[in-house]
């Protein structure tokens, strides 16, 4: 037997056997339920029999009173179902006394005999549905089969595999199975496209397109978990508040895309690295390298990109670049030393960039955190721990002296010096540059009170955040009237940066100090056109240009040409240049000959203790 064949048998066998047991069933069914309605014809019969006027027995009793003929009724279905259903369930005459009734049970024995047809029917149509799919497909899979055969007969032959292979006879079912799937994997892959879209979105700065700062966390958090040496380079764009203020936000937008895009360039470099956005002035470079020298030439080439952004920016310096190496420490660590650098780039002005080099003594204090370097400030802040110097600026002639600078040098509780720019830097970051600012003064005008001082002059620096505050402009102003007889020997040296970030107040507390009879020097100048064009507003009394810009000027050409033209359009505005950190006599010989007014430098005088001895280097 073929088999197909004993498949077809088995099938009608197993579905005789289940109408079998279905039609057992419902005759034990039927059974019970003729069962009731003969007891509940006894029920009528007795009820009747007591009260002959009682209501009718129920349509399907058929009943006879005593002394009459029976009241015949014709059965309501087919006499089929009647006469077999009667003798399979034993329906039969009953009596009780003289009344005698015959039940018309047609209407039960219909239903069941609906039921037995269709436990027939449905059992053989679902069987000769499954039997002819089945055969379907077997046809199918013979003709494959047969494709198949003969693929690899021609391959026994030497013949070359065909690029493809024809199934034009699963366009029925197995058809509509491929359709399907691949419904379902083009639904799994547009899943994946949205995933990873909203993936991106919320790992993306918008303006910029580069990863923001919860990519960053997570990405440095597994370079520390791995125990990898990496790079931190924190990049500030401090031009773009004036950006924002002068040309509008769409400027300054254009100009975070232009840094942005310069960062995007250096994954291309010699050291690999990733740039993130951290927030809305500040970037991160992820570089990958545990050399601390290659991360110090890494910034510096970044920082010569970024130049490009000056005429943008309008401002000496476009962006600023904190760098540290980072490896066994905390996220929360590396961020606060890749912020402490940052913070010294910026209090040293040129070249833009200052990155950990982890050389001399002053490693350990650089990295101090936040807390240690609060508690630093605030040891200062009693007075304790700071001392004065004195160096003075010396006019062309050697016997003349400008102004003397008065300066501040800082002392840890166990008397180590700490690095000046780094504790200027660290009180700007943590709000507390004005009490130092106060604290240095009110030391300086300590020593000049009561003094015989003659025409001789003393400079006080202050940082441009102290001076652009309202608060700390009224403290000034009622120190100076409360010592008017030193008003006119006080100069003030402010960074030119941070001068004209805010020429409005800038300019107000210039002609405060003018009308109290002081005088006032824009220090770190002339590295941007910045300050130049605020030449005539600002109006101030002299201009110490950038130690950049003095630096071995005897072998800078080009520099000594800029500096003839810087010279001659002060000068012609009636404001003094001076230079500063003039180390040998080359220098001062080629700084005299462009003109400047007076020079400041080791070479020329080391810094004193500021005292007697220093009252006495002005004439």
């Amino acid at each position: 037997m073929k088999p197909g064949a004993a498949s077809a048998s088995s099938l009608l066998i197993l579905t005789f056997v289940a109408w079998l047991l279905m039609t057992l069933s419902l005759v034990m069914i039927g059974r019970a339920q003729l069962a009731e309605q003969q007891q509940l014809a006894v029920q009528s019969a007795i009820a009747w029999q007591q009260q002959p006027d009682s209501p009718a027995p129920p349509d399907w009793l058929q009943w006879q009173r005593p002394g009459t003929q029976p009241q015949a009724r014709a059965p309501r279905h087919g006499t089929l179902a009647a006469s077999v259903m009667g003798a399979l369930l034993g329906a039969k005459e009953q009596q009780l006394g003289p009344l005698r009734w015959h039940l018309d049970s047609s209407a039960l024995y219909a239903q069941i005999e609906i039921a037995l047809l269709l436990a027939l029917l449905i059992p053989l149509a679902g069987g000769v549905l499954v039997y002819l799919i089945r055969k379907r497909i077997l046809e199918r899979l013979k003709i494959v089969d047969q494709e198949l055969s003969q693929l690899i007969d021609h391959l026994d032959e030497g013949e070359e595999l065909p690029g493809s292979i024809s199934v034009d006879a699963f366009n029925g079912t197995l058809a509509a199975i491929a359709e399907a799937r691949a419904r379902v994997l083009q639904q799994s892959a547009e899943q994946q496209r949205v995933i990873k879209a909203l993936s991106q979105q919320v790992l993306s700065d918008p303006l910029t397109t580069l990863p923001n700062r919860r990519a960053f966390n997570d990405q440095l958090g597994r370079e520390l978990a791995n125990k990898n040496a990496v790079g931190l380079l924190l990049i500030r764009a401090t031009a773009l508040r004036a950006i924002n203020d002068e040309d509008g936000y769409s400027a300054g937008d254009q100009y975070l895309r232009d840094l942005a895009q310069i960062l995007k360039r250096q994954s291309g470099k010699k050291l690999a690295c990733r740039s993130y956005r951290l927030s809305g002035s500040d970037f991160m470079v992820l570089v990958a390298t545990g050399e601390l020298g290659e991360l110090d030439q890494f910034a510096q080439h970044l920082m010569a990109e970024l130049m490009s952004l000056r005429n943008q920016s309008k401002e000496q310096m476009p962006a600023y670049i904190g760098g540290a190496l980072v490896k066994d420490t905390t996220l929360t660590a590396a961020l606060s030393l890749a912020d402490t650098t940052l913070s010294l780039a910026m209090a040293q002005g040129q070249p833009g960039w200052h990155v950990d080099a982890g050389l001399g003594p002053n490693k350990s204090l650089e990295q101090r955190t936040q807390q240690q370097w609060r508690d630093h400030i605030q040891y200062l802040l009693t007075g304790q721990g700071l001392t004065l110097l004195a160096q003075p600026i010396q006019g062309v002639n050697r016997n003349e002296v400008h102004y003397t600078e008065i300066l501040a040098r800082c002392h840890d509780k166990d008397g180590r010096l700490l690095p000046t720019a780094s504790v200027m830097a660290m009180a700007e970051r943590l709000g507390l540059i004005q009490q130092l600012d106060k604290l240095v003064m009110e030391s300086a005008l300590k020593e000049l009170v009561g003094k015989p001082l003659g025409r001789s002059m003393y400079a006080i620096n202050l940082n441009a955040l102290t001076v652009q505050d309202p608060h700390f402009v009224i403290w000034l102003e009622r120190k100076l009237l409360a010592h008017p007889e030193l008003a006119r020997h006080l100069v003030f040296e402010v960074p030119e940066a941070g001068l004209i970030r805010q020429v409005g107040a800038s300019q107000r507390f210039i002609e405060l100090l003018h009308k109290m009879a002081c005088r006032i020097t824009i220090e770190r100048f002339g590295t941007g056109l910045g300050a130049i064009r605020f030449f005539k507003a600002l109006k101030p009394d002299f201009v110490k240009v950038d130690a950049a810009l003095s630096r071995a000027i005897d072998q800078d050409k080009d520099g000594q040409y800029y500096l003839r033209i810087l010279v001659d359009i002060a000068h012609r505005l009636g404001v003094k240049v001076l230079a500063e950190n003039v180390e040998n006599a080359e220098e001062r010989m080629v700084l005299t000959d462009l003109r400047l007014d007076g020079l400041q430098g080791y070479y020329l005088a080391r810094p004193v203790p500021f005292g007697p001895s220093a009252l006495t280097m002005n004439p």
